[in-house]
């Protein structure tokens, strides 16, 4: 089985075109086609598997959810909830009040109120939170099994919503806040007091994403990812505690490779498996398409009892910005 894992595409469907003609695909939908693409040629099965956040910052909002809906409607691909997706559900459901500018060109494509509009977040609450198959996982932001113990009452077999009820019980101060939080947005702490950084956006942030696979890092500089311009005070304490580590998201026994979006990598001339890896299990397939990086994908070949066999990495070019 090979598996065609996508990172973030953010509205750029010209690239996820362009990405999967070099993955081997052809016939790609077009406008109103749900007839499914060719996939490349060989002998083994293939599954496109998106890793979330299709929507938001890019250029072309309706044309990218357009595209991955066909694919999904011809039976060739998965497209993973991501924190975008999640966001705005969340924020058509009244569950959010905090609007980021990168929604603002999705609400271009879909006016709010518009049929279109509910039409795409009824989709997107359809979404599945993450895939899991023998020899591979996938999720947008964190793959911790504590989370998806909390959330798995409230999925499906292929691990979508049953009701409405888990984005309810998602929202700020609910019971599956900090699962969803940590599972589509990344695991977080608190920075100590006096330390700031400013994101790639200029938002000022007071919690830092951490590098949630580490077992134990020597010191908060070690365990942060993505800080910016981070000002370095405080940050040879050590994280205490220490909640994440490798119980988190390793089953005894099991060999099992994991795929995730959403950390905005500085990109490479050429990512490679040294670039994109976050430890022996876990890669990072997010190479921040729309700020002038790539837009990443991994075909991953496992044998019929889900042995790794060999994987590559293919890019396009992304925006320069957006």
């Amino acid at each position: 089985m090979i598996y065609d894992v996508i990172g973030d595409v953010h509205g750029c469907a010209a690239q996820l075109r362009q990405l999967l003609e070099r993955l081997g695909y052809t016939h790609l939908p077009q406008k109103g086609d749900l007839h499914p693409p060719v996939p490349p040629a060989g002998d083994h099965d293939h599954l496109l598997l998106l890793l979330g956040d299709i929507i938001d910052r890019g250029p072309d909002q309706r044309e990218t959810l357009e595209l991955v809906r066909a694919l999904i409607a011809g039976g060739r691909a998965v497209c993973l909830m991501g924190n975008h997706e999640f966001n705005a559900v969340m924020e058509a459901m009244g569950l959010r009040h905090k609007r980021s500018p990168a929604h603002l060109p999705f609400l271009q494509a879909y006016p709010e109120g518009s049929a279109d509009f509910y039409d795409a977040i009824e989709w997107m609450k359809g979404l599945p939170w993450w895939f899991e198959a023998p020899g591979i996982g996938a999720v947008h932001a964190c793959w911790n099994l504590k989370c998806f113990s909390a959330l798995i009452p409230h999925l499906d077999e292929r691990r979508c919503a049953r009701s409405e009820q888990i984005f309810r019980l998602s929202a700020r101060g609910e019971e599956l806040w900090d699962d969803a939080e940590i599972v589509l947005k990344g695991a977080e702490m608190k920075l100590p007091e006096g330390v700031r950084f400013f994101d790639k956006e200029g938002i000022e942030r007071h919690e830092v994403r951490v590098r949630w696979w580490l077992d134990a890092p020597y010191d908060i500089a070690e365990a942060a990812i993505n800080t910016g311009d981070l000002r370095m005070g405080g940050l040879k304490a050590r994280p205490d505690p220490w909640p994440w580590g490798a119980d988190s998201y390793r089953v005894p026994g099991e060999e099992r490779r994991i795929y995730v979006g959403h950390y905005w990598l500085e990109c490479q001339e050429r990512p490679d498996a040294e670039v994109a890896r976050f430890s022996e299990q876990i890669f990072c397939l997010d190479f921040s398409c729309v700020r002038g990086g790539k837009l990443c994908a991994c075909q991953v070949e496992l044998d019929d009892d889900g042995r790794f066999i060999g994987q590559r990495f293919v890019t396009v070019p992304g925006l320069k910005s957006c």
